[in-house]
């Protein structure tokens, strides 16, 4: 099983973005691949492996724009079909395949959410369950009593 074999490498984090899997069975040469792969289910493993193992997991929102980032120099790509398998950078000249890009735009959110950067739609909740959200790349004030914080990002 793919989850538990993740989990068995005892990663600090596990970040998995958060993907519009309804929206994606919408198109006619996504949905046979998107139906097998049984996505909720995989998130759904992953959420109560991480928590039984004491694994940080954080999840990107779908409107992360994790494909159309260069993970080189931050520029935004504004025309990226699906069918552009390699991600060019116009502004910088950086060449990369497209998933792999995504992955470390999607590692790199998940260490401004450890570093406590807070980013546009990041959700955290207290160890109360008191949500709170910030905007922008302002540094959260840590609160002056200790509580542990469990992170669900929705960048």
């Amino acid at each position: 099983n793919i989850t538990t074999d993740l989990v068995k490498t005892k990663p600090k984090q596990i970040v998995m973005e958060n993907l519009n899997v309804e929206g994606m069975k919408q198109n006619k040469f996504l949905a046979k691949s998107v139906s097998d792969a049984s996505m909720s289910e995989i998130k759904r493993q992953l959420e109560y492996k991480t928590k039984w193992t004491g694994i940080e997991f954080l999840q990107v929102n779908r409107f992360f724009p994790s494909s159309k980032l260069c993970s080189n120099c931050g520029e935004k790509k504004v025309n990226l079909s699906l069918s552009d398998r390699i991600y060019n950078c116009e502004s910088c000249g950086f060449t990369l395949d497209r998933d792999h890009n995504a992955a470390i735009n999607i590692r790199n959110a998940a260490i401004n959410i450890r570093n406590e950067v807070v980013l546009p739609g990041v959700t955290r909740k207290n160890a109360c369950g008191v949500a709170s959200s910030g905007s922008g790349f302002a540094r959260t004030k840590l609160a002056t009593m200790k509580q542990e914080r469990s992170l669900k990002c929705t960048i």
